[in-house]
């Protein structure tokens, strides 16, 4: 899992990235422990790990905590020093995410085609 820790960590990351760059930003809760959102669809906490390895062969991702005291985790993708999105998990159901990610990725390769004429 890779972290970014500061602003400049964030442009770094997205300047010069070798595939698109989804940032998962995360929050804390009263005791400064990661808020975890709850999984609608799978009646379970979100599962970190299943969905870095559903994304890891797509996206170059990076986690980084939120600035305010906000429950909501969000997420953002980069291609090629451009902002392609940027999501709140108000209420996280995975499948909802999961299609809104797929429909980036579509937009990327449209991108990238475009990027080849």
């Amino acid at each position: 899992m890779k972290f970014l820790e500061t602003e400049d960590d964030v442009l770094r990351a997205i300047a010069y990235p070798e595939k698109p760059v989804l940032i998962l930003y995360y929050s804390l809760d009263y005791e400064n422990k990661v808020f975890k959102p709850w999984d609608y669809d799978n009646g379970g906490l979100f599962d970190i790990f299943e969905f870095l390895k559903k994304y890891e062969t797509e996206f170059d991702i990076y986690f980084r905590k939120r600035k305010n005291d906000d429950a909501d985790w969000m997420f953002c993708i980069y291609y090629k020093n451009q902002s392609i999105a940027k999501e709140h998990f108000h209420e996280y159901y995975s499948r909802d995410v999961d299609n809104k990610i797929q429909k980036y990725i579509k937009d990327i390769e449209c991108f990238k085609r475009s990027d080849n004429q």
